[in-house]
């Protein structure tokens, strides 16, 4: 007799879909901090957060999965494009540094007014290079 003092569930639906997956929350933020992880590397000024935002969307791929063994597809392709942008940055960085110290040395780069100076010099030069107009054509 126990089981006819239950209330009635007034919340049913007849024409929902019970096997409707809810929206996985991490993988929408792990493929949303891997795209902007991308579009820092794309955009130089922000080369720097890539590493950052690109930690976190592996961390939140790897919390996506829950407690199943494999990454649901949005997580996998976030996890791919954070690595690739991680990368990407850091070849970028090195490149760079590489560069900076072929072309100033490392000692000017240790020097602040040294590598002002450097780099004034530098524009100096390169401005008397470059042809102004004139007699072009």
């Amino acid at each position: 007799m126990e089981q006819y003092n239950e209330q009635p569930n007034f919340d049913f639906n007849p024409y929902s879909n019970p096997y409707k997956k809810k929206p996985n929350k991490m993988a929408n933020l792990s493929l949303l901090f891997g795209v902007l992880s991308l579009l820092s590397v794309i955009s130089i000024y922000f080369i720097y957060f890539a590493l950052p935002l690109g930690s976190l969307s592996i961390l939140f791929a790897h919390l996506s999965k829950g407690d199943g063994y494999r990454l649901p597809g949005k997580s996998l392709g976030a996890a791919i494009t954070s690595v690739f942008a991680i990368l990407l940055a850091l070849v970028i960085l090195v490149l760079g540094f590489y560069f900076a110290i072929r072309l100033f040395g490392l000692e000017t780069l240790m020097d602040p007014d040294a590598l002002q100076k450097a780099i004034t010099d530098l524009y100096s030069n390169l401005s008397t290079q470059i042809p102004t107009g004139g007699n072009a054509l």
